[in-house]
């Protein structure tokens, strides 16, 4: 059995998850996220460079990986390395999207997207799913029908709200 602390047991997925882009998608980020004190665009030479690389990781580890379940890095790492994985580690504490149900959000009501559904929550209950909200263009209803087919649960690294 391998034992693979959470932190390093994201590295992997984010090295995984970085080495499948595009160089169009990886200079996206950088253009966006990869800047200096002053909020400007850092510029690089390679995005192949230890300083570039080491952000990638970071950024994904931090930002964009928040949430995924060990259960589901269980089996990304099981698959790669064929061998039974236990994860060492606390998950991020989040809150269940009104939408989805998927524990993706780290507060609630402050407009925050759904990393599954996309819904932008402006606060309300999963239980008010009639009225039109604002931000979404649709009520949680309308929304869940909409997007019910795009979402296969074997494929969401979330976990399920309760």
């Amino acid at each position: 059995m391998l034992i693979f602390s959470r932190e390093l047991a994201l590295t992997n997925y984010a090295i995984y998850k970085i080495s499948s882009l595009s160089k169009n998608e990886i200079d996206n980020i950088l253009c966006s996220d990869y800047l200096d004190e002053e909020g400007e665009t850092k510029e690089y030479d390679s995005v192949y460079s230890p300083n570039v690389q080491n952000f990638l990781v970071g950024h994904f580890t931090t930002i964009i990986l928040v949430g995924i379940s060990n259960n589901f890095l269980k089996k990304f790492l099981e698959d790669c390395f064929k061998d039974d994985v236990n994860i060492i580690g606390d998950e991020e504490v989040l809150y269940k999207c009104p939408c989805c149900g998927y524990l993706t959000l780290s507060t609630r009501g402050e407009y925050e997207v759904c990393r599954v559904c996309m819904w932008e929550d402006d606060g309300r209950s999963e239980n008010d799913i009639e009225r039109i909200s604002s931000v979404n263009h649709s009520s949680i209803k309308d929304y869940r029908d909409k997007h019910r087919m795009l979402l296969e649960p074997e494929n969401i690294p979330y976990k399920k709200g309760d």
